[in-house]
């Protein structure tokens, strides 16, 4: 790792994730305040034997995944099998889920397409028919109940 970021690398078993929340910590090694996006989620879908990058979370700027594999890729040349595979993430807004944080918000990736049923955030009011997603949405790591903001 180097410069002003890093790279975490997870295992996760396969399915849809899902950005869930922000957590400031001002420098203390608790939580100041959590953002939670229960209101709309971006998420993304892991296959089996994928190495995929949810990118570069910053506040600089607007908020939201800068999806550039520059960096990623030159922290993972001491593990070639995983930087060879190495993909953006294709991410989906919309997904929600019973909310828990401090507050509640939605998140979401600019230029990414919606979740078929969400009709909130910048895409309030469109109709369900209008929204395509060829990819339905697999909640992780365990399935839970849809909520209503």
């Amino acid at each position: 790792m180097s410069g002003d970021h890093q790279t975490h690398i997870v295992q996760v078993p396969p399915g849809r994730w899902r950005v869930t929340s922000i957590t400031q910590t001002s420098g203390f090694d608790y939580a100041v305040y959590i953002t939670d996006f229960c209101l709309g989620a971006p998420s993304f879908e892991v296959r089996a034997g994928e190495a995929v990058y949810a990118g570069s979370f910053t506040q600089r700027g607007a908020f939201g995944p800068d999806m550039d594999l520059t960096a990623a890729q030159a922290d993972l040349a001491e593990v070639p099998a995983i930087a060879s595979r190495l993909r953006a993430a294709s991410y989906i807004n919309g997904a929600t889920y019973p909310c828990g944080g401090t507050y509640i918000y939605a998140l979401e990736v600019p230029g990414a397409p919606f979740s078929e049923d969400y009709a909130y955030g910048s895409n309030y009011g469109a109709q369900p028919e209008a929204l395509v997603v060829s990819d339905p949405i697999i909640e992780q790591p365990s399935a839970e109940q849809p909520s209503t903001p």
